[in-house]
């Protein structure tokens, strides 16, 4: 193994090592917050927390790309040169 490959791979690693972490640190933030919010408010209807709010945005969500299903298209049409250089539209 040559030496930029070993750095590349130990680049990708930490990387991995760091998103990880990143996803671990959320969850535990969130676990620890939405049980500081229970114990502040026993009635679920009546918390601070955004889990209404997000079911709430994924219902939209949901809803919307259910009746307009050309919206969630992430490609777009580029034109493709032929051989020639000319243009095929």
């Amino acid at each position: 193994m040559t030496n930029s490959t070993l750095e590349a791979v130990l680049r990708r690693d930490r990387l991995v090592v760091a998103g990880a972490v990143g996803v671990i640190v959320a969850l535990a933030w969130g676990y620890i917050d939405g049980r500081a919010d229970a114990k502040a408010q026993p009635d679920p209807d009546r918390r601070g927390d955004l889990a209404m709010t997000w079911l709430l945005a994924g219902l939209v969500a949901l809803v919307w790309h259910a009746t307009h299903p050309g919206s969630s298209d992430m490609t777009a049409y580029v034109p493709r040169r032929s051989a020639a250089g000319v243009s095929s539209a």
